[in-house]
């Protein structure tokens, strides 16, 4: 699970300079809404992995669905709303 932590943080950090080079403005909440985004979505994978560890295939599943749209949904908001700003 160390791999999806370290793939999370790189695209965070990828984003963090791309934001810097292009000289976009991120507002202090469209931050938050990313971080909670990540943190839900990492939450979803890892109990997702889980569930396929366990052998509860569709509780798995469920739980991804239920669990990863939000977070989907918590990491497009901010994006659309940088993309509006500009």
């Amino acid at each position: 699970m160390i791999f999806v932590a370290i793939v999370l943080a790189i695209l965070a950090a990828a984003f963090v300079f791309y934001v810097k080079n292009k000289g976009i403005t991120v507002r202090w909440y469209e931050w938050i809404l990313g971080a909670l985004g990540i943190a839900l979505l990492y939450f979803a994978i890892l109990n997702f992995n889980g569930g396929l560890f366990e052998e509860t295939t569709r509780a798995a599943w469920l739980y991804l669905i239920v669990m990863g749209i939000p977070a989907l949904v918590l990491l497009a908001v901010p994006a659309l709303l940088i993309i509006r700003r500009k």
